[in-house]
């Protein structure tokens, strides 16, 4: 399911650019025009696609023509985006730009999908309805050739930002995943989780002095109900969102990486005394993240009093406009594309050049500071939560590809 989000705040910096010719937009006053790359299917940071635009009216449909890694121009339809993209792209064209068939700016939202969307390869984006139209016009007379740069803010240490929620599945399979690369780059990143979290609306009008149960602090943290009728409510999400932090904020990285990918196998269908093996487990001192849980409140009513950890929180989420997660920033830019390394496990081998959110990552190094892992070529494989290097390690590789 494709869904567009209304997300006003964000701006894009990515363009469109009629290279040959150099044609001047109205819309602009020069030769590029603003995009809004999906969020889904490939999108290849730190390079440029360029081809010769070719408008398909309708793409909707399975595509009876050979596009010749041309860039295809479409209007706007009622089908699914990510399914005119795997139509553009079995034809044999390299990206896909939508034109977007309302008058509002396209910078005013996301397109979003959801996960299992790793089949399309070819990056789509969309463009206003009156640049659309403009290109419709010299389409007709004319060749153009257009291009796109995907770049992102380059810095010695990269910074991630990680959105997430402490009881979405979804939330967990990037960090799974994501694990064994991180362990190769954990002194060059910076890695912040943030959790997602919500407010009573109707608490906030009685200065948030009564209690709800599925949030803390007189409603001004909550949680969307984990299990409906079960006997979780969000007060017990926003209360896990809180130990996370603490964990992290008591003990390092890996740490805290590790009590998450536990948590995940193992808490989901029995929450209660789950959090305090899996704490044991890890050497992690449950008295030290308690003490960091009930001195993070300005007083001693939990379920009234505001809490420090939690407003930190609320602001970085305002400050960045976040509304849906997992989602990831890229140094303070948001990630456009999969999210996910194509279930990598124990019985995978991979390429991994594949892997768009590698890619990305990478991207965002200074050239002179790429860890090694970016440098890297050939197929690799995960074997207890590490990465293993196929090219010396003839069995896994021989036993995993044909």
């Amino acid at each position: 399911m494709l869904f567009l989000v209304s997300l006003i705040g964000i701006v894009y910096s990515t363009q469109l650019t009629l290279v040959e010719p150099s044609l001047t937009i109205p819309s602009t006053k020069n030769a590029s025009m603003p995009v809004n790359v999906a969020d889904f299917g490939y999108v290849p940071y730190g390079r440029t696609v360029g081809g010769n635009l070719t408008y398909v009216e309708n793409t909707c449909n399975p595509l009876n023509i050979t596009l010749n890694s041309n860039i295809v121009l479409t209007m706007g339809a009622t089908c699914k985006f990510l399914a005119q993209a795997m139509n553009v792209q079995s034809a044999g064209g390299k990206m896909l730009v939508i034109i977007y068939n309302h008058e509002e700016d396209i910078s005013n939202f996301l397109l979003i999908a959801e996960y299992g969307s790793q089949q399309s390869f070819i990056p789509t984006m969309m463009i206003n309805k009156a640049d659309g139209e403009f290109l419709i016009e010299k389409l007709e007379s004319m060749t153009i050739y257009a291009q796109v740069s995907f770049e992102l803010k380059q810095q010695e240490i990269v910074d991630l930002q990680y959105f997430l929620s402490s009881f979405d599945v979804l939330s967990y399979l990037f960090l799974d995943e994501f694990l064994p690369f991180a362990k190769q780059m954990i002194n060059k990143i910076t890695f912040d989780p943030i959790y997602i979290q919500f407010y009573c609306k109707e608490c906030e009008k009685t200065g948030y002095k009564a209690t709800n149960q599925n949030c803390i602090s007189g409603g001004r943290y909550c949680g969307q109900d984990p299990d409906q009728n079960g006997p979780l409510t969000g007060r017990d999400v926003i209360l896990e969102d809180l130990r996370q932090i603490c964990i992290l904020q008591k003990y390092d990285l890996i740490t805290w990486w590790n009590y998450m990918i536990l948590f995940n196998e193992l808490c989901f269908n029995n929450y209660q005394e789950c959090p305090s093996k899996i704490m044991k487990s890890i050497s992690i001192n449950e008295t030290i993240v308690n003490d960091c849980m009930t001195s993070s409140f300005v007083g001693k009513n939990t379920l009234l009093d505001d809490n420090t950890i939690l407003k930190e929180q609320r602001y970085k989420i305002m400050r960045n406009h976040q509304v849906y997660w997992p989602s990831l920033y890229i140094n303070g830019e948001f990630y456009k594309g999969d999210l996910y390394l194509n279930n990598a496990d124990e019985s995978t081998v991979f390429d991994v050049d594949d892997f768009a959110v590698l890619e990305a990552i990478c991207d965002g190094f200074l050239d002179d500071s790429r860890p090694t892992l970016c440098n890297a070529t050939g197929f690799f494989s995960i074997k207890d939560g590490e990465l293993q290097d196929c090219k010396y390690n003839q069995f896994i590789f021989q036993k995993q590809v044909p």
